[in-house]
C-alpha cells in the first residue's frame, strides 16, 4: 500500500510538471490575425482574384483570353463566357471583377457584395478618369490589363514595367483622313519633345503629304530587294541608306513604284521592319521607328504590327455596314496580335487626348 501511495505520488508530480505555463494575453497582432482568419481575409489574400469577363463572340474568344492571362501572370485568374450566355448564367460568388455587355445590369445581390462590376463601351476612357466603369472594347488587352488592375489595386500590384532605348509604332486606320491625321500627331509629338524619329512608310506613295527624294541608288526599294535575295545587311550599316527630311526625322529614298512597298512579300517587309527596329536600338539614343501603314492589307499589317511595340487604331463609329465590318475585323485583328504589341486607341480629337493616352501606356517606354 505504502509502495503504491509513493507511486501515484510521483506520477502527479511528474505530470504537474510537465503541464505548461500559463500563456501570456495575446498582443494585438496576434488577435487581428484571430480575428482576419474568423472573417475570412487570410483565405481572401491567400487566393488570387477571379475575373469574369462576356465576350461578344459566340464562343468566346480564346485568344483573347490566352493574351490577357500572359498579362495577368499569377496576379489574377481570367475566366471568358460568351455574352449569349450572359442573361442567364450566374456571375459566381467567388468572382473579384466582372465587365458585363452594356445591356445587362448587376442584381443587387451583387451590388451588395464584394464585387467589382465593370461594363463594355465601345468609347474610350476619358483622360484622367482612372477608375472608369466602362472599359473600351477595343482598347486591346494592355488597356483592359490595367483597368482591371486599378479597380484590384488592393489586392494585386501593377504589372511589371519594362523600358527600351527605342519604340516601334504602327498604325490601323479605316479612313485616309485618320489615318493621316495619327500620322501627323506621331511625327509632330516626336519632333516637338526631341526624340530622334524614322519614318517608313509603307503605303501607296501617291498617298504621300510630304515630298521625299527618290534615287537613283540607296533607295528603300533597293534595300528590299538586297533583303529578298537574302543578303540582309547589318543593322548598323543602316545609317547609310537614311537622310534627314526637312522636317527633321530621318527617312529613306522612295522606290521607283508607288506600289513597291505594299506589293512586296510579307517576309520582306517584315525583316525590314526587324531591321529598322534593330538600328534604333543600337543607334545610342531613344529613338521612335513610325511606320505609316495606311491602306496596308489586313494580313500583311497584322504580321507587321506583330513586331511593334505599340499599335494605334481607329474605331468607325456608327451603325452603318462598313462600321459594323470595320469593328468585327478590328475585334479579330487585335485578337491575333502578341501581348508585347501595346494597343493606344487614337479617339477624336488626337490633338488632345493622344499625349494622356501615350502617357498611360507608354510611361515605361521614351
Amino acid at each position: 500500500m505504502e509502495e503504491n501511495r509513493l507511486l501515484r505520488k510521483r506520477q502527479l508530480k511528474a505530470f504537474s510538471v510537465a503541464l505548461p505555463l500559463p500563456s501570456p494575453a495575446p498582443d494585438v497582432t496576434m488577435m487581428a490575425a484571430r480575428k482576419w482568419i474568423r472573417e475570412g481575409v487570410v483565405n481572401k489574400m491567400a487566393t488570387k482574384p477571379k475575373v469574369l469577363l462576356f465576350d461578344e463572340s459566340d464562343p468566346p474568344s480564346d485568344l483573347m483570353a490566352d493574351r490577357l492571362r500572359l498579362l495577368a501572370g499569377n496576379d489574377y485568374d481570367v475566366i471568358v463566357q460568351s455574352t449569349s450566355s450572359s442573361s442567364e448564367s450566374p456571375i459566381p460568388e467567388d468572382s473579384s471583377l466582372v465587365i458585363l455587355p452594356l445591356s445587362r445590369q448587376p442584381s443587387r445581390q451583387h451590388e451588395s457584395k464584394d464585387l467589382t462590376i465593370l461594363h463594355w463601351n465601345e468609347s474610350p476612357s476619358r483622360p484622367g478618369e482612372k477608375l472608369d466603369k466602362n472599359v473600351p472594347r477595343f482598347a486591346g488587352m494592355r488597356e483592359i490589363d490595367r483597368i482591371i488592375r486599378l479597380h484590384l489595386t488592393d489586392r494585386i500590384g501593377p504589372p511589371a514595367s519594362r523600358t527600351k532605348s527605342r519604340q516601334l509604332g504602327c498604325h490601323l486606320s479605316f479612313s485616309q483622313a485618320r489615318g493621316q491625321e495619327i500620322t501627323g500627331q506621331v511625327i509632330k509629338m516626336a519632333l516637338s519633345t526631341g526624340k530622334r524619329l524614322l519614318y517608313l512608310p509603307i503605303k501607296p506613295l501617291y498617298l504621300l503629304e510630304d515630298s521625299f527624294r527618290r534615287g537613283p541608288g540607296q533607295t528603300v526599294g533597293d534595300l528590299l530587294c538586297l533583303i529578298a535575295s537574302g543578303d540582309l545587311p547589318d543593322p548598323g550599316a543602316l545609317g547609310h541608306w537614311l537622310y534627314l527630311h526637312d522636317r527633321g526625322y530621318f527617312t529613306f529614298r522612295l522606290p521607283d513604284r508607288a506600289d513597291d512597298l505594299i506589293a512586296c512579300d510579307t517576309d520582306s517587309l517584315r525583316r525590314l521592319v526587324h531591321l529598322a527596329g534593330s538600328y534604333a536600338e543600337r543607334s545610342g539614343e531613344p529613338t521612335r521607328v513610325w511606320l505609316d501603314t495606311l491602306g496596308l492589307p489586313l494580313d500583311k499589317l497584322c504580321s507587321i504590327a506583330a513586331l511593334c511595340d505599340h499599335l494605334y487604331i481607329d474605331i468607325p463609329q456608327g451603325e452603318s455596314s462598313a462600321a459594323l465590318i470595320a469593328r468585327r475585323e478590328l475585334n479579330y485583328f487585335l485578337a491575333s496580335l502578341p501581348s508585347s504589341c501595346a494597343i493606344l486607341e487614337a479617339p477624336s480629337g488626337i490633338e488632345t487626348n493622344t499625349e494622356a493616352r501615350e502617357v498611360t501606356n507608354l510611361a515605361a517606354g521614351l
